[in-house]
């Protein structure tokens, strides 16, 4: 594989980021695990965006919930944001 990516495709591995795992364990990459099935935010992020959430960014909060998120999380956010907007 090494060979395939140095002559064909001119790409160098990275001298630590070159682990090879099985794809059921997930994959973490910007604040999310991403299987094969599913996407879930990661509990930091998640209890960010519970901390953080405000009216101005009440838009940009719901999009990175609903794009990787269950219903029951997207029902808590859902119930959340409407505990902002009665304050």
């Amino acid at each position: 594989m090494k060979t395939f990516l140095d002559e064909q495709l001119s790409l160098t591995l990275h001298a630590r980021n070159d682990v090879i795992f099985p794809c059921n364990q997930g994959l973490k990459f910007l604040g999310c695990m991403i299987y094969p099935h599913k996407r879930q935010l990661l509990k930091r992020v998640w209890s960010r965006v519970l901390n953080r959430t405000e009216h101005k960014n009440i838009s940009s909060y719901s999009g990175l919930v609903r794009a990787h998120s269950t219903k029951e999380t997207l029902n808590h956010f859902d119930w959340h944001v409407l505990n902002i907007l009665e304050e």
